[in-house]
């Protein structure tokens, strides 16, 4: 396993996602982010199972932390006395916040290459990040759809754009199924790529025509 870049404050939310799978590998995850507490029945199932008092936190978990803290990060959490303390004071401390979570969202700039299948799954990435804040909840079922839509448009030009215009009610069609308007979008770059490859064919027959013709002379 490659080794995980120690918390400097700018890497947070890579770092985060790592070291909630590391924690979650061994065992540790509930040390930091307690399971919400059980129904009364449960409950009593639970105590008639065992009259065993439940373990402490374990302290693996905030060794495991500290370790993969740089030194600025470790000096703010060093005194927290659980796991769970110093995991959201680290998160109070560099997670970005909401508002510039969901400008990011709505503004995303996808870099040149990248396909709606990148896009969509940036932007599901974003939403993670956004419902951490707010609870869990992610983007309304529109306005995931609607995101993708203005990723496309911002990075394609020219043709693509032209043809995307005439696809985006196709977006639409589906209600507000988010799957139905990826698969939609998919289908547009598709359209896009084989006209694109296609005048770029065209293109370089008239070329080779003209150096024939040329030739002739």
């Amino acid at each position: 396993m490659a080794r995980i870049p120690l918390l400097t404050g700018p890497n947070y939310r890579t770092w985060r996602k790592q070291i909630e799978i590391l924690l979650r590998s061994r065992d540790l995850w509930d040390a930091v982010s307690p399971p919400p507490p059980s129904t009364e029945e449960e409950e009593e199932k639970e105590e008639e199972a065992s009259d065993e008092p439940p373990p402490p936190p374990s302290p693996w978990a905030s060794e495991l932390i500290f370790s993969h803290c740089a030194p600025s990060p470790l000096s703010l959490i060093i005194y927290e006395k659980t796991a769970s303390a110093q995991w959201g004071l680290l998160k109070t401390m560099y997670a970005p916040g909401l508002d510039q979570l969901i400008e990011g969202f709505w503004g995303f700039e996808a870099p040149a290459g990248m396909g709606v299948q990148g896009i969509a799954r940036r932007l599901d990435k974003m939403q993670e990040d956004i419902g951490e804040i707010c609870g869990g909840g992610r983007a309304g079922r529109v306005a995931r759809k609607v995101a993708p839509l203005l990723a496309l448009k911002r990075v394609w030009g020219g043709r693509g754009r032209e043809r995307l215009a005439e696809w985006e009610w196709r977006v639409y069609e589906g209600g507000c199924e988010y799957e139905h308007a990826v698969r939609v979008l998919v289908a547009c770059e598709g359209v896009v790529k084989a006209e694109a490859e296609m005048a770029r064919g065209v293109g370089r027959g008239r070329g080779q025509s003209r150096k024939r013709v040329g030739g002739g002379r």
